[in-house]
Parts: structure tokens; sequence; C-alpha cells
């Protein structure tokens, strides 16, 4: 086993520049995007049953967050969206789910209690206009992007759909910063050894999506 948590950072291109064009413009046709807030905290988070684990569980409504009234634009950051065509979305399931594989035989071979995964979520997007960001964070959370419950996630996969933007880098808790070319995935554990945050747009838009592992 490696004892270096870099080493369980990788980035590689999966997804084609084709695939990302078409992903952008199918996006902007749906046209779904809702202003994702600041202060999520007080904003969309509800409180979950204590389930006998030690502590509560926060986790954010989706359905409810999407249905929601617009944020105030003081109080956004990033937008944020489904992906409707569910053409699209196997195409983009394969790509990702190609980089995983790799990523699980590459980097996590040497970990002899981790040698499968079973799903993965479907991709969330987000868009990034100039000024916005991501506060840090760690993905170890117990229920994943659209409030159910599959388990604790292992592994978080960041990509991007975009390549000509500017700023917008991955930046992790050693203030290693990754930027996320077009095509592009980045594949970590999601644990609370790696905090991680989005830095300033400083130009254009930056189209990226997350999915979690488990």
């Amino acid at each position: 086993m490696n004892h270096d948590i870099k080493h369980y950072v990788h980035k590689a291109k999966w997804i084609s520049d084709d695939l990302c064009d078409e992903a952008i413009l199918k996006l902007n046709e749906e046209n779904t995007w809702k202003a994702f807030p600041r202060d999520v905290v007080n904003a969309y988070e509800k409180k979950r049953p204590n389930d006998g684990i030690v502590g509560s569980t926060l986790s954010i409504d989706w359905e409810d967050f999407m249905n929601n009234p617009d944020v105030p634009e003081q109080e956004t950051n990033y937008s944020l969206t489904h992906l409707a065509d569910r053409e699209l979305m196997k195409k983009l399931r394969r790509s990702i789910q190609d980089g995983l594989d790799n990523y699980v035989h590459e980097h996590l071979k040497d970990i002899p209690w981790y040698d499968y995964y079973r799903d993965f979520t479907d991709p969330k997007f987000m868009k990034y206009s100039k000024g916005h960001d991501m506060q840090e964070h760690c993905d170890h959370v117990r229920y994943v992007f659209d409030g159910e419950r599959k388990g604790i996630p292992t592994v978080s996969v960041v990509g991007s759909l975009s390549g000509d933007s500017e700023g917008g880098y991955v930046r992790f808790w050693d203030n290693t910063d990754y930027y996320v070319g077009k095509g592009e995935c980045i594949y970590f554990p999601s644990n609370f050894l790696y905090p991680h945050k989005v830095t300033e747009v400083t130009k254009g838009l930056r189209y990226s999506f997350v999915s979690w592992v488990w």
C-alpha cells in the first residue's frame, strides 16, 4: 500500500471533445440550471433522522432545491442541473466508468479491501461564471446528491466539459492545484483526508460535473 496519499489522486482524459460539446449543447437546450446558494446549510439542507449511527446526518433535498424559487443573485455561487437526455447520459457514464475502472486497477490495486465498487451516481453538472468558486469541503457524506441512501461514497469524480475558462482549479488540502481540462476527470478518495475546493473562475464559463462511487 502506498503511504503517500497524493498517489490516490489521478487525472486523465476520458471523455471525447465531441461528447463534451454535445453535453454542453444539450444542457443549455434543456436550460434547467438552478443557482446554487452560497449558504447551502441554512438555505436547503434538512436534518435526517438518526438511524443508530452517532450524530445526525444532513443532506440536501435535491427535488425541493430544484423546485425552489431562485436564490437572490448576491447569495448565489455556481449553477447546478441534471441531464434529462438518457442516451447522452449513458455515453457520459460509459466514459466515466472507463476511467473509474482504470483508476481502481492502477491506483487501488494494492489495497486488498478495495477490489470492486457497486455503482456511481449520475453526474450532476455545474456551470461557473466569472467570480464563482466552490468552498472547501469533503465528500464523505452518507446520502449522495439525490438524497437516497446508497452507502458512503468511496471515490469522487470531478470532470470538465470545457477547456477555455481560466481559474477554476481543483485545489486540495496541501494547496496543490489541478486544472481539469476539457474531457478530463480527476478521481480521488471521498474521505476526510481529501478536502478540496474549486478556486475562483477568473475568465469564461467552466462547465464541470461531479459523481460519487460507492
